[in-house]
C-alpha cells in the first residue's frame, strides 16, 4: 500500500463467507462432491456478471483422467 499498489487482506475460508460483499451479492456456491463431508464443498463464484447473468461453472473440475478417453475420441485417437 505504501508504494501505490493494490492490497487487500488475505481471509480465512469462514471470512471469506462472512464477508459483506460475499453475501450481499451471493457470492457463495455449494458445489457437489462425493469426496466432501455433506457431499458439497463451499466455494466462492467470480463477481463477473454479463447480461445480468453471473458467471458460475457447470461442473466441478474433473477428476484426474476422467475426462481422457473423450477427449482422445474427439482428436481421432481413442
Amino acid at each position: 500500500e505504501s508504494v501505490g499498489g493494490p492490497a487487500g487482506p488475505i481471509n480465512a475460508l469462514d471470512q471469506v463467507f462472512a464477508d459483506p460483499q460475499v453475501i450481499h451479492r451471493g457470492m457463495r456456491i455449494d458445489r457437489p462432491s462425493a469426496a466432501a463431508k455433506g457431499g458439497t464443498i463451499p466455494g466462492v463464484r467470480t463477481p463477473i456478471i454479463i447480461g445480468g447473468r453471473a458467471m458460475a461453472a457447470e461442473r466441478p473440475a474433473p477428476r484426474l483422467g476422467e475426462d481422457t478417453a473423450e477427449i482422445l475420441r474427439e482428436i481421432g485417437e481413442g
